[in-house]
């Protein structure tokens, strides 16, 4: 396997904007760099579900079943519709403001790996992308 090469893709398309990148700058701006960190860190750790899920064909099952599918699929949705109605209904709360709640840094974290594990896109992207860096000759 070509690990160098899948990292640097990996690197570079991580880092081209998207919903998780933006929400990432949001925590940044709102809470601090401390908190973008540990969202990000969150994403990452999504990210090595996916690659786990393509390593061991599990996300072939999922791209085969149509029904295993959609429910991927309707769970990321409602989960960033949750995340969108969530922040509707707290507008008006001071968001520059820091909880003083301890397990914000937990919650942050997790918020990253649900909201990286729920998108289709990713594991989509893993599917089309992954073999491209895995040589059957060295198996």
């Amino acid at each position: 396997m070509n690990i160098l090469g899948f990292l640097s893709a990996a690197i570079l398309l991580t880092l081209m904007p998207g919903p998780d990148i933006l929400f990432v700058i949001t925590q940044s701006i709102t809470r601090g760099k401390k908190a973008g960190i540990i969202f990000a860190c969150g994403l990452c750790t999504g990210l090595i579900a996916h690659t786990a899920a393509v390593s061991l064909g599990l996300s072939l099952i999922l791209y085969n079943s149509p029904v295993a599918f959609s429910v991927l699929k309707y769970m990321g949705a409602a989960y960033l519709i949750y995340l969108g109605v969530k922040s509707y209904i707290h507008r008006k709360e001071n968001s520059l403001a820091l909880p003083s709640a301890t397990g914000v840094e937990y919650k942050l974290y997790r918020k990253g790996i649900l909201m990286n594990i729920l998108n289709p896109k990713v594991l989509l992207f893993f599917i089309a992308f992954f073999p491209q860096f895995v040589s059957p000759a060295t198996e």
